[in-house]
Order: structure tokens, then sequence, then C-alpha cells
């Protein structure tokens, strides 16, 4: 055996580098073995170049408005994108933040390895060039290696025609036309991105809906301002197939009709989920236990596998595939070898957000999850931007918080579709979490003129001291 770690990570992204730096600041010695780069998808390939671009998307919107708001550009001529500089700038945003995860981790001590980490009898065996260049004893290892795009029979990728969201976001250039697979957080993201740099977008589903798992009221929401904005969704799609066509794709289906419909297109971009990294893991006679999926199989309460001193987290185990679940499975391990008691995670009720144009944030239980649990006792509040004296001033009046509870109860939802959904979330998952009742919510004040002021006027409202409702 080599050098020995109390705690040895194979995988460098939010669960890899969330657990090492809380192991480390306990003082427990922490190695992290990463075949790329310190971060993982959401830094490189995820949710900050996905973000950033879909901020260049926006900006351009925005100046494309500017005259509603008296401001006029000098030539007269309309704004364009730079493509070249905008992606300049998202690998800019990726270094800084690379450097400063970096840099956290060597201030707390945690020792980095470059190299493929393969489970070996009592620690990690690190691969370089498919040779074993060291190993690593281990008093605990934590699985941390996230996953990989999923493609779809028919639909497997090649990187030119037909893309995943890997090489979504390292193009050259912006598509003229480009049929998104999929219609989930992933698809409605891109779609939002791609129309919103001027590319003519053509969003397919096999669901009867796009974002299948939100409250379906949201959904529709979403589905009417996405279509407002120039992008053609189709939604329980049948028969999809696609071929090459000339430089770009045909794309083939039946709609929710039965009629068929054919889409030429310069891009197919496949954006059906992702794929955990488990199947990568089990190889070798490690026995590690893996489920049919590829998600390696766990205790919730510990994240412990089958095998002794070896556990799991974020996108390798089967919870929500969303970086901040991520980070807290790995601070959760980290306190838990430390010998505290971290506040185990309620995985129904973790934030969720979509950064489509407009965005989608929600935590807690649908009204359809909720009245199935509690029929008539379920009260049902919304306040739609529109009122707000902010969102008019923003020229953002489209929107809508919408906000569940128990009757003489507490919250158990909240959902929201508008500007900056994102971050309006937090006082509502607070709720939901907290398990507080709109009377004691409803008190407090919401800053005006503010977008946070279509929370509190929900919970007024399920309070019954409606303000402006």
């Amino acid at each position: 055996m080599g050098t020995r770690h109390d705690l040895v990570i194979i995988g460098g992204g939010p669960a890899g580098y969330a657990a090492a730096l809380s192991a480390a600041s306990s003082g427990l010695g922490v190695c992290i073995v990463e075949k790329g780069r310190i971060g993982g998808v959401c830094l490189h390939r995820g949710c900050i170049p996905t973000k950033q671009l879909l901020e260049t998307a926006s900006i351009l919107q925005k100046l494309k408005r500017a005259p509603e708001f008296g401001v006029v550009p000098a030539g007269g001529g309309d704004p364009s994108v730079d493509f070249g500089a905008a992606m300049a700038r998202k690998v800019s945003t990726i270094e800084s933040l690379h450097k400063g995860v970096v840099s956290l981790l060597n201030k707390h001590g945690v020792e980095l390895v470059d190299g493929i980490g393969r489970l070996a009898a009592g620690g990690v065996e690190v691969l370089v060039d498919n040779r074993v260049e060291q190993v690593l004893e281990a008093g605990s290892i934590l699985l941390a290696t996230g996953s990989r795009p999923k493609s779809i029979p028919g639909f497997e990728t090649d990187g030119e025609r037909l893309i995943t969201s890997n090489e979504a976001l390292e193009l050259s250039e912006i598509p003229g036309q480009i049929a998104i697979i999929g219609a989930g957080a992933i698809g409605v993201e891109f779609a939002s991105l791609f129309a919103g740099l001027g590319s003519k977008v053509s969003l397919i589903e096999a669901m009867p809906s796009i974002l299948p798992g939100a409250d379906p009221e949201i959904s529709t929401y979403l589905n009417r301002m996405l279509k407002r904005s120039g992008v053609s969704i189709y939604t329980a799609v049948s028969g999809l197939a696609t071929e090459p066509s000339g430089a770009g794709s045909l794309v083939t289906f039946d709609d929710s009709r039965g009629e068929a419909l054919r889409i030429e297109v310069d891009r197919v971009l496949v954006a059906t989920g992702r794929k955990p990294s488990g199947d990568e893991l089990a190889s070798g006679g490690s026995g590690l236990g893996v489920d049919a999926r590829g998600y390696v199989e766990v205790d919730p309460r510990t994240l412990a596998t089958n095998l002794d001193d070896v556990y799991a987290a974020g996108d390798v185990i089967d919870t929500p595939a969303l970086a901040h679940v991520a980070f807290a499975e790995g601070a959760r391990l980290a306190g838990l070898l430390t010998g505290e008691s971290p506040q185990p995670i309620d995985y129904a009720k973790v934030p969720w957000c979509i950064y489509s144009h407009p965005e989608v944030a929600f935590a807690g239980m649908t009204e359809d999850s909720a009245r199935e649990a509690f029929g008539d006792d379920l009260i049902v509040a919304r306040h739609r931007f529109g009122g707000l004296g902010r969102a008019l001033i923003l020229g953002d009046p489209e929107g809508m918080v919408k906000v569940l509870s128990v009757r003489g109860g507490p919250i158990v939802g909240v959902h929201i579709v508008g500007a900056w959904a994102s971050e309006l979330l937090s006082p509502g998952y607070l709720a939901t979490n907290l398990g507080l009742s709109p009377e004691a919510i409803a008190p407090l004040m919401q800053p005006h003129p503010s977008l946070s002021e279509a929370f509190g006027e929900a919970v007024r409202s399920l309070a019954g001291i409606p303000l402006h409702g």
C-alpha cells in the first residue's frame, strides 16, 4: 500500500469536493482522485457554462427591447451576438471558479491526484494510461464519479449532427435550426438558450407535457411562454427517428394528433437526461452493489454502500441529480465520518430551479400530489407578477407564485415561474422544510417594490389576510 488517508474520494465534482472540504476542515486527511478537472460536470459542462450562455441570450433579448426603456442605440442597428466573445466569457467564468475551488482544497490540505480511481482491497488504485501508478490506502472511501449524458435508441450521438449537452456548450457557431430531444430541465434550458441567440428551435418530448416533474400549472405556463419566444414544442410524440440530410439531419415523428412531421435541422441535441457511472465503478470484480440503471446502491441515511467503509454521493446514487444535493450529501457524509449527527436530507423537499426564460423554481409537493394526500384540506393561493411594481419596472410582468398549504397547518409546496424564480425560492423552500404555516409568515414584511412580494401576497391570502389579492 502507498500513502494512507482518512478519506479517499474518487471524483472531484460537487459531492467529492464538498466532502473533501468539510472533512479536511474537521481534521481528516483527505485525498481526491480526479480523471478530469476539479469541479465536475456542473462547473465545466453543466450548470455554470449553460447559465453563462443563457445570460448572453438574456442580455441580447433585453437589448432588443431597449427602446421600450427609452434607450436607443446610437447607430440605430439591431444588437447581435459575437459568439466567440460569448464563449470566451464562458471559459473565463469557468476558470475563475475552478481556480477558486482548487485554491480552497489546497488551503485545507486536500491532496489532489490525477488519474482514474478504482476500488482495490483496502484502498484505491490510481490508473494513468491504463497502468496502476499508485495505490492509496484509505480509512474510508467516497465514490462521487457523477454521471454522463444518456442517449436513446436511434439517436446515438456522434458529436457533429447529433450532439449531447457537452458538445452543445463547445459549438463554434450558433445553429440556424436545432431540434432538442427531451423537454426536461436540460432540454428547456437549451431551448431558451438557442432561441434567445436566434436559432429556430424545435423542442420534442415523448411525455404529455414539458418539465414532467413540475407542477402541471407551472409547466403549462412555461410552455406558453416558450412558444411566445418562438420555440416550436411537440409533446406526446411517437415514432421518433432521425437520419442524415445534407450537412444536417432530418427528424421525423408523429405528433400528439398522429400527424407525421418532418423537420430539417443543422443539429440534433439529445437532452434525455444523464446516466450514472456506477457501472464503471462496479467493473473489475469489486463487488460493489449497483442497480440495473447504473446507480450505486446506498443506505440513504448513511450513504453507505454494501462494501465496508465505502460510501457514495452525488449523481452516481439515485437521489435528485442536482449540484446542491450533491454538496449537501458530501458535507453530510463528512459530518458522519467525524462523529457528528448532521440533519438528514429530506429529498422530497429539495429546491429545484430551471433556468429557462422565464425561470421555474419549486420545492415540496405539486398540487396533484398534495391534493391526493390532503384532499379538501389543501388550500392554494397564487399571486401573479403582473400586479407587482418591480415586475413592471423590469419589463417582466409574466410570472406567478403558487403556494400550497394544509388548512390550519403547514406550507407543503411552493412553485414559481417568472423572472429570477431561482432567487425567489429560498423563503418558500425554508417554509416548506421548516413546516411553517401561512399564519406564521404572513405578518412578516416583504421589501417594496420587489418580486418577493408575490410570495408574501400569496401567503397572506392563505392566512386570510390578503392585501392586494
